[in-house]
């Protein structure tokens, strides 16, 4: 999808975009890891997670992208998370969803709680009690 950029070339972002590069040939690699990217408003944030994130998909690699809003100098919590398996839910076909997922479905329902359900998948009977945490993850 193209995107209407105020500029069409990243300038003075050098150190950032390799750092974000290196942390995709990471995953790549099957690294688990994360990428927090911070600073004041106007400081091109997204700007520099587009051009890198526009680079990762070139490479054939799934990009999900969470943002925060600050509401009275804190954000809310796990923000970035939900808002970034709300669109792996939206873009990805039940089966592949459930492959990916697998049994920490029943905790990401916790954050997003329309992950409980697929076109294909009948209701899920809430976590047992006293468990906590994902047992799946993937990279890349």
């Amino acid at each position: 999808m193209p995107r209407n950029h105020v500029s069409p070339v990243l300038v003075g972002r050098e150190a950032e975009l390799t750092a974000l590069m290196a942390a995709f040939d990471s995953a790549a690699a099957s690294e688990p890891g994360v990428v927090i990217v911070g600073g004041e408003a106007g400081v091109g944030k997204t700007r520099l997670v587009e051009e890198a994130a526009d680079r990762v998909r070139l490479a054939g690699a799934r990009v999900l992208v969470g943002g925060c809003v600050e509401l009275g100098g804190e954000g809310l919590p796990f923000m970035p998370l939900a808002d970034a398996l709300r669109s792996l839910m939206r873009d990805t076909p039940p089966d592949e969803l459930d492959e990916f997922v697998g049994p920490a479905r029943f905790e990401l329902a916790r954050l997003v709680p329309s992950s409980t359900r697929t076109r294909r998948s009948p209701p899920l009977r809430p976590a047992s009690r006293g468990r906590r945490g994902c047992s799946s993850s993937r990279s890349a």
